[in-house]
C-alpha cells in the first residue's frame, strides 16, 4: 500500500470513528441496538412521555402541570415490558405513557381478557 492511500485510509477511518461517536451520542439507542443484534440482544429506551408528578414537579410551568401523572400510572408499562419478548423492536424510543394507556384500553369492560 501506497504512502498516500495508507493515510487516506486511516483519515476515513478515522471519520467513521467520529462517526460512531457523534450517532453515540444523538442516537445511543439506536448505536446500542446495532451492536447488540449480532448477539441476538433487542436494546430500546422508554421514556415517561408525559412529565411526572415527583420531587422536580416545582419547575414544570402550568401547562406541564395539567398533565402530569404519578408514576404509578406508568408502571403497567414498564411490567408489561418487561414481561414481553422485545425482538419485534429495537432501536426505539417508547413512551410508557402511550403504552399504559393502550394497556389499559385493552384491560377495560368488555375486553378480551378483562
Amino acid at each position: 500500500m501506497s504512502p498516500r492511500s495508507a493515510a487516506l485510509s486511516l483519515a476515513f477511518a478515522n471519520v467513521g470513528h467520529l462517526f460512531t461517536h457523534m450517532l453515540m451520542l444523538l442516537y445511543p439507542t439506536v448505536v446500542l441496538a446495532l451492536e447488540g443484534r449480532a448477539r441476538n440482544i433487542a436494546v430500546n429506551s422508554i421514556t415517561p412521555g408525559v412529565p411526572i408528578d415527583g420531587p422536580l414537579a416545582h419547575t414544570y410551568s402550568d401547562a406541564q402541570r395539567r398533565v402530569m401523572v404519578k408514576p404509578q400510572a406508568l408502571a403497567p408499562a414498564f411490567r408489561f415490558l418487561s414481561e414481553i419478548d422485545a425482538s419485534f423492536s429495537t432501536g426505539n424510543r417508547l413512551s410508557a405513557y402511550q403504552i399504559a394507556q393502550v394497556l389499559a384500553v385493552g384491560s377495560g369492560p368488555g375486553a378480551a381478557g378483562g
